[in-house]
C-alpha cells in the first residue's frame, strides 16, 4: 500500500483445486518489509478452509505490508483483498472497501 493503514480485514479467495493448501496460512500485517517482523493477525484454521473458497480473515491492525505466507505448503492463491481505511480517510490502493 501507498502508506501505513487501519487493516480491519482480509478476503483470501482460493483456488478450486488443493484449497487444503491454505489451512494454517498466517496473515501478518505490519510496517517491515520484512514479514518475520511484523505482527501476526491471523492464522486460516481447517474449518476455514472447508466451508467455502472465500476466507475472511477479521483483525485490527495498523500497517503498510499485507503478507500470507505457510511453513508446511505452497499458497496458490486467486485475490486478496485489505478492507480499512489509509491516513487519508480512503480505502487502500487496490482493496476493496
Amino acid at each position: 500500500m501507498e502508506g501505513t493503514c487501519c487493516i480491519g480485514k482480509v478476503v483470501i479467495f482460493n483456488r478450486d483445486e488443493g484449497q487444503y493448501r491454505l489451512a494454517g496460512a498466517i496473515v501478518r500485517i505490519g510496517i517491515d518489509s520484512n514479514k518475520t517482523n511484523n505482527a501476526i493477525c491471523g492464522t486460516v484454521t481447517d474449518s476455514m478452509v472447508a466451508q467455502s473458497l472465500k476466507v475472511e480473515v477479521v483483525c485490527s491492525r495498523k500497517g503498510r505490508y499485507i503478507s500470507i505466507h505457510s511453513n508446511t505448503a505452497i499458497l496458490t492463491l486467486c485475490e486478496v483483498q485489505a478492507y480499512g481505511r489509509c491516513g487519508n480517510g480512503k480505502a487502500p490502493n487496490n482493496a476493496n472497501y
